[in-house]
């Protein structure tokens, strides 16, 4: 939990991050870039939006046949890839689908970021970090200074096998 607060009342968010490339190097097959992507929801609102999430999902499978759990990546809508593929969606129907979902997240009021670190230019740089704790330290203080701003708090769920380095990263940021 992320915490500055100069009295008054508080408001919780809930901060939901989730990672996408790889942490490994380009030139052994990883990606060119290591992001994560956050979305911040009201925590007193959060049961409204999760019904609401669950009455959107419900509208993608009745217009376009997307079955409610399953997970809708951008490159899935861009490629015709992974859960979509066998639905064979037109272009024009996926990018719907991609336009939808963007106008969702202010509709629910919802907070979103992304953090991303291009690992061509850190080597061309000579900076030998780990991407993954270069994105970990910045989405980190994105959150601090969002917590300043909206006098709040945050708390940070994430990927199961995260914990270690964002707990590292988190007791980085509460020291600086």
């Amino acid at each position: 939990v992320i915490s500055r607060t100069v009295g008054g009342p508080v408001a919780m968010y809930l901060a939901y991050v989730d990672e996408s490339g790889s942490i490994g190097a380009i030139a052994s097959g990883g990606s060119l870039t290591f992001t994560l992507g956050c979305v911040l929801v009201d925590g007193v609102r959060w049961p409204d939006v999760f019904d609401d999430m669950i009455d959107f999902r419900r509208y993608l499978r009745a217009k376009f046949r997307i079955p409610v759990r399953a997970e809708l990546k951008a490159h899935y809508l861009l490629r015709n890839g992974g859960p979509l593929r066998p639905l064979q969606l037109s272009e024009q129907a996926r990018f719907a689908v991609y336009r939808s979902l963007m106008r969702l997240q202010p509709k629910l009021d919802l907070f979103a970021f992304a953090i991303g670190v291009r690992k061509d230019v850190m080597a061309v740089r000579g900076l030998n970090y780990d991407p993954r704790q270069v994105a970990w330290e910045y989405l980190l203080q994105r959150l601090e200074r969002f917590t300043t701003k909206m006098t709040s708090r945050v708390l940070v769920l994430h990927d199961e096998g995260e914990g270690r380095i964002v707990r590292t990263a988190a007791r980085k940021a509460r020291r600086a």
